[in-house]
């Protein structure tokens, strides 16, 4: 009769934790979501950015100080640092700065200009859409500057070599600032070490050429963590690169808990006798 007891408890249990668990999640969500004024003033920082890029692509640099200091005044509101980080809000404040010494520059470089209003472009929009940042578009341009990398290595050309890490460099700088924003702070540490290691190596005559085969061929698994598509994610297919994280914790908690009340009933249906005995 325990056994039984048991397992019936076990079962009640489970069905409660099923009646319960929509309700918890929904709670949870409502509380860690940014309110209505909020989300307001990040789509308003989103379009200011939107609009000072587009500016600084047409080269209209008095343009792009105006919606330099909206961005900054949205920023600065408090409702949009909400929903992020210290390391985030650093990552945007570094991402503002870099606009700022571009645009006052003696000389000023459209070139520098364009990239960093670029990379503040990214780090808004993963404000406004944290599920699917156009910062996450970069995975193939990235991955393709290091192909360029490994196949200039193989060759033998360090020129090739230096430019193409250089490159790389350069897109990387691009998606850092919103990298930082919306992914573990790990995970980007974990990539500057990387590149700072092989643009190290690049121009050092005595790197040891294992070692630098070596941190090549580990730059995709850096590259992949960076951007949310570690092995372990695989199985879960495009759903794991997009989603958010706790919504992938609530899934895999209710999938663990589906199989044990699955284990739960078959216990029960057996020591029911719901099917004869096996001769």
């Amino acid at each position: 009769m325990n056994g039984v007891a048991g397992t019936i408890r076990t079962l009640l249990c489970a069905v409660l934790l099923f009646v319960l668990l929509p309700q918890a999640v929904s709670d949870a969500y409502e509380a860690s979501s940014p309110s209505s004024a909020d989300q307001q003033q990040q789509q308003a920082l989103d379009q200011a950015a939107a609009a000072l890029y587009k500016h600084a692509k047409e080269g209209n640099i008095v343009q792009v100080r105006h919606r330099l200091a909206e961005v900054t005044q949205l920023f600065g509101s408090g409702g949009v640092q909400k929903s992020m980080s210290v390391e985030g809000i650093h990552a945007f404040s570094g991402a503002i700065l870099d606009v700022q010494e571009a645009v006052n520059a003696a000389g000023i470089s459209p070139d520098a200009v364009i990239q960093a209003a670029a990379s503040l472009r990214l780090a808004a929009d993963v404000l406004a859409h944290p599920r699917q940042p156009l910062w996450q578009q970069y995975y193939k341009i990235i991955n393709e500057d290091l192909k360029e990398a490994e196949s200039q290595f193989a060759r033998g050309s360090t020129s090739g070599f230096v430019e193409a890490v250089e490159r790389l460099e350069e897109h990387y700088n691009t998606i850092r600032p919103a990298a930082m924003i919306s992914r573990p702070p790990s995970a980007v540490n974990r990539t500057d070490s990387w590149l700072s290691y092989v643009k190290g190596a690049g121009v050092n005559p005595h790197s040891d050429p294992a070692a630098v085969k070596a941190a090549l061929n580990s730059g995709r698994e850096t590259l992949n963590g960076l951007f949310g598509r570690e092995r372990d994610a695989a199985a879960f297919g495009p759903f794991m690169q997009t989603a958010d994280e706790e919504a992938v914790k609530w899934l895999i908690g209710c999938l663990i808990l589906a199989a044990l009340v699955y284990a739960g009933f078959r216990k029960y249906r057996a020591e029911h006798g719901f099917f004869p005995p096996t001769r």
